[in-house]
């Protein structure tokens, strides 16, 4: 069990492999920037996703920048004019999403090899943004 403090209100008690559940992508980046710390040093493979839907599947060696990323995507206005020129398919895709509540489950996995797998594993079982919007 991972033990967690949010918003300074309560902590959230976490089986290993789900680490979050929030409200939006706001209070996510919230959450994260309070773990930085922890969360830089995960390595592994991350599924983001609604109570409803399976967002996206990726991953990560510092599962910090990556889920970062993820949260600007959902929230433009806090992204460079030149990442919202390069990254406008990752925008489109994410920022829909921006006031959903999300859910980050999160596999452990030192191997690249072996994140890679997973990944690729979870890409065939989920139907995610990339593949049911042909992004």
């Amino acid at each position: 069990m991972i033990r967690l403090q949010f918003d300074n209100h309560y902590d959230i008690k976490v089986e290993k492999n789900q680490i979050a559940w929030v409200r939006s992508a706001e209070a996510l980046i919230e959450f994260l920037d309070r773990n930085r710390e922890y969360f830089r040093e995960l390595k592994g493979v991350y599924i983001i996703k609604t109570p409803e839907e399976v967002i996206y599947v990726g991953k990560a060696k510092n599962l910090y920048n990556r889920l970062y990323e993820h949260c600007k995507e959902m929230m433009p206005e806090r992204c460079s004019e030149i990442k919202q020129l390069k990254d406008k398919k990752w925008i489109d895709a994410f920022s829909p999403y921006r006031s959903h509540e999300l859910i980050v489950e999160f596999i452990e996995l030192e191997n690249e090899v072996d994140r890679r797998w997973l990944e690729s594993k979870l890409h065939h079982e989920y139907d995610t943004i990339f593949e049911h919007k042909k992004v």
